[in-house]
């Protein structure tokens, strides 16, 4: 009798992260964007979820991780125009690329790609047309919105609303037309909790390393609104680490957040 005295005071007193933590495994997963192959197939196969390149990932190996229960998740840069993609590109208009007070065009030199305006609605039916061409059309379990926290990290404060407001119309658009899709949103703590909390399934914390995050106010502020949403929505958090491991790992742990480390940092072409 006095097992089950101290294991309900245990479950009772534990702290809510903890209880968070307890609930469930975290799922296990990794971020690839490059072509895939029978040893890739393998290790995408041993996963709970992978994020991948759907204009380079060859459906067969899709096949062989989905058969072996693993969800796969397309990624879609919800909110920039990459130029590699030129079969997509060559349909924008100028309307849809993000104009500063200037009327210059916000260019990210590092992945030679453009800010673009979620507030257009020709932008986001070309989005639409991705999702189902690349994703649905492709049986894929999920769709992966890149960049969703661009937003609030590079527009002004005075031009974030009506763009956080136009993705919110646009994931609900998504969650209405294709309801068998889970839904995956990379950063954007903003548009998170005051706009898509209630449509999304995943939110991915990139550059979740213990020097990083580890004793930062506001990491450990953020932190605690996944554990609330997490709580509330069932929520799951995916975090990958650039550094610090095992410490990053610890927290992740910790959080209830599920956590891999990529060397790499953000550079997702290779397992």
């Amino acid at each position: 009798m006095k097992k089950y005295t101290l294991l309900i005071a245990l479950l009772l007193f534990s702290s809510p992260l903890s209880a968070c933590a307890k609930e469930a495994s975290p799922p296990k997963f990794n971020y690839y964007l490059d072509a895939g192959s029978p040893a890739i197939a393998k290790k995408m196969a041993a996963l709970d979820i992978v994020i991948v390149e759907p204009i380079e990932m060859q459906k067969k190996y899709i096949r062989i991780a989905q058969k072996n229960n693993t969800q796969v998740f397309g990624y879609i840069n919800s909110t920039e125009g990459d130029q590699w993609n030129q079969k997509l590109f060559q349909q924008f208009k100028k309307s849809d690329f993000y104009h500063d007070k200037n009327g210059k065009r916000l260019y990210f030199k590092q992945w030679d790609s453009y800010q673009m305006r979620m507030s257009s609605k020709h932008y986001r039916s070309l989005l639409m047309k991705e999702i189902e061409h690349l994703i649905v059309d492709r049986g894929l379990d999920g769709v992966f919105l890149d960049t969703v926290g661009n937003i609030e990290d590079y527009l002004p404060k005075k031009e974030q609303k009506k763009e956080l407001q136009a993705l919110q119309s646009f994931i609900k658009d998504i969650k209405t037309k294709y309801p068998q899709l889970t839904i995956a949103q990379n950063w954007g703590f903003t548009a998170l909790e005051k706009y898509t909390q209630s449509y999304i399934d995943y939110f991915l914390w990139e550059d979740f390393s213990y020097k990083t995050v580890g004793n930062d106010a506001w990491a450990k502020n953020k932190m605690k609104l996944l554990n609330t949403l997490q709580r509330k929505n069932n929520l799951h958090v995916l975090t990958i680490s650039f550094s610090d491991a095992a410490k990053s790992a610890k927290l992740a742990k910790e959080n209830g957040f599920s956590n891999y480390y990529n060397k790499e940092g953000s550079y997702y072409n290779k397992w």
